[in-house]
């Protein structure tokens, strides 16, 4: 982007579309999150200072909408800046604010839609429009920014039966046009180059995570049904736990606990106005929860719903600041116990990032040396190019690399596969079982002959498999 490209890579991660070419439209991602360095870098420069201060800012600005949420709760200035505090030295976000990836960005999207809806409901309802906008923005950022729109549809229940709002049609109906005149290039684009406004692919019948790799096989309700109900029905129970482990541990160790005594005081005091307030955000991690559990488990997996539901952060920050306020006598004490519980956050927020960093090293370490081997090789079929497939193809693709994902399927698919793209090399290892016999030396596959090593990594040509 910051040359001039558009939304265009130069890897194929899944083969969804079957792209005419490794470099193709984007076709999965959705495009707000790449726009922000894009832009940074554009102004400043290309650098790694420029590529992150989007992120730090947004990071940063996360620790306000908390602080925002709870004057709109009508805490006190100082449950204000506990709720802040809470929530600016979260692990999560502090590792988001180093990274150009989506959650940070959306859940500060999210987090201003919710508000503005809850105002909106009662006596301020102009502010629909700008639910309607923000609301575009998160569904920009991540696709599963959809799953606001059933939450609005619940949160009319709740606010007109249990708070006693009248339903505001017209302005209902200006929301969701202005989430729609938002949506709208992004959804024209997908229609013209695809024939279809939402992402394709096998999303609710995979069976193992790397289905979603796969080259040309069927992935469909037909396949799911055959795994068997006692499969299927498991996977969904060790879901159902795992999501629940993902959310209370990525709040770090005293905001989950605070949180909930915040809910519970707040529900049993009949507090009405914040337990409202509140109920539209639950609802929308109540329908993030059930879609990655019963539809899309193997992506939460991948780590989605860990991400999205980053976004209720500042609003849970909200009963937190409450309960201790509220429960911790005198209000000194209070403050004082705030200021450890940000203080023991910053320290693991630090300890989260720099081991985090300590993996990405560890795992790019051995990439320079094969880079040098890829080029010394060269280009094998003389196509102008040097296609790499590999099991990670974003990490090669950062070296210079034009590169495929290796499909989860047998041998000849994956040849198939290479020959279609004009792969030059394959990468070895990948989790793929077809091609473990090979890496281990157990099978000679004339098809693939291993012509150098590099590190942990052998390499394997597809020269002789030629293009199509």
């Amino acid at each position: 982007m910051v040359d001039g490209r558009g939304f265009v890579i130069d890897y194929i991660w899944q083969y969804h579309q079957h792209p005419a070419d490794v470099t193709h439209p984007i076709d999965y991602w959705m495009p707000l999150a790449a726009l922000y360095p894009a832009v940074s870098m554009k102004i400043f420069g290309s650098s790694l200072f420029a590529a992150l201060l989007p992120s730090t800012i947004i990071g940063t600005s996360l620790s306000l909408l908390a602080w925002g949420i709870a004057r709109v709760a009508r805490l006190s200035p100082a449950a204000q800046l506990m709720a802040a505090g809470l929530v600016l030295f979260i692990p999560e976000f502090m590792l988001g604010s180093v990274r150009t990836d989506t959650p940070i960005s959306y859940a500060l999207w999210a987090g201003l839609a919710l508000p503005c809806f809850g105002k909106g409901m009662q006596q301020r309802p102009i502010l629909l429009v700008g639910t309607g906008v923000f609301t575009g923005l998160a569904w920009l950022t991540r696709n599963d920014g959809i799953l606001l729109l059933p939450t609005y549809v619940i949160g009319i229940g709740i606010w007109w039966y249990l708070g006693g709002q009248p339903i505001r049609w017209r302005w209902l109906g200006l929301m969701f046009l202005a989430i729609a005149i938002v949506m709208a290039p992004w959804l024209w684009r997908s229609w013209e180059l695809f024939g279809h406004v939402l992402p394709g692919g096998p999303t609710f019948f995979v069976v193992h995570f790397n289905d979603q790799f796969t080259f040309n096989r069927d992935i469909n309700l037909e396949y799911y049904l055959n795994w068997g109900w006692r499969n299927i029905l498991g996977n969904i129970a060790f879901h159902a736990l795992s999501n629940v482990k993902q959310a209370y541990t990525r709040m770090d160790i005293a905001l989950p606990i605070l949180t909930l005594l915040g809910l519970g005081g707040l529900i049993q005091r009949r507090e009405r106005r914040n337990v409202l307030l509140l109920a539209t955000p639950l609802v929308f991690w109540a329908v993030l929860y059930l879609f990655y559990t019963l539809l899309a488990p193997f992506h939460s997996m991948g780590g989605s719903f860990k991400k999205s539901q980053l976004a209720l952060i500042p609003w849970l920050a909200m009963p937190a600041a409450w309960a201790l306020e509220t429960y911790v006598r005198p209000h000194r004490v209070a403050y004082i116990l705030a200021a450890i519980i940000v203080a023991f956050m910053a320290l693991n927020g630090v300890e989260f990032v720099r081991q985090e960093m300590k993996v990405v090293r560890s795992h790019l370490e051995p990439y320079p040396e094969l880079r040098d081997t890829l080029l010394e090789l060269g280009d094998a079929n003389d196509d102008g190019r040097i296609i790499v497939m590999g099991e990670v193809p974003w990490t090669l693709n950062t070296y210079g690399f034009h590169t495929l994902v290796t499909p989860f399927d047998d041998r000849d698919t994956i040849l198939a596969a290479a020959r279609h793209y004009q792969a030059d090399y394959l990468i070895l290892p990948t989790d793929r079982w077809a091609l473990d016999a090979l890496y281990s030396g157990e099978e000679i596959d004339p098809r693939l002959p291993i012509i150098a090593t590099s590190g942990p990594f052998k390499i394997a040509s597809f020269a002789e498999e030629g293009g199509e």
